[in-house]
């Protein structure tokens, strides 16, 4: 079975340009997929829109979409794209996960003060490590930074 509901991307009202890295729809778990190859960090926030936290964290990864242009954000209704949730083992909202050249880097769940804080610092580490030639999408225990 094939899901033809959107995926949307985050769109900042920051950043009136169209930026690369925002993706429109995803038609289905391909297109996902297709991105998800085609981009060395990609964030996706498992949410609905009846969550509250995840409500309050949409902003703060709007917010970071616009400063890391160069990373894939993808937000997931896990109402309308279950499949997409089933397949990455989603049990609680929200839940962002940090994909490293296609690859689970880390999981986080749940929203508090610290969320934020913690994407970040996981994106500025893959970035460092890709450009000082690190391996870390080889080394699982990298993940408890």
């Amino acid at each position: 079975m094939t899901t033809t509901a959107s995926t949307t991307m985050f769109k900042s009202s920051l950043n009136s340009e169209q930026n690369e890295n925002f993706i429109e729809k995803i038609e289905d778990k391909n297109k996902l997929n297709e991105y998800i190859n085609n981009n060395m960090i990609c964030v996706l926030d498992f949410c609905a829109p009846w969550c509250n936290p995840c409500n309050k964290l949409s902003p703060y990864l709007h917010e970071l979409s616009t400063k890391y242009t160069e990373v894939c954000f993808i937000k997931i209704d896990v109402d309308i794209h279950s499949n997409i949730s089933e397949l990455y083992n989603i049990t609680s909202l929200p839940t962002v996960l940090i994909l490293y050249y296609g690859k689970q880097f880390d999981l986080i769940t749940g929203y508090n003060t610290k969320t934020v804080e913690t994407i970040t610092q996981k994106i500025d580490y893959l970035q460092k490590e890709n450009t000082t030639g690190g391996n870390t999408h080889d080394n699982p225990e990298l993940t408890n930074i």
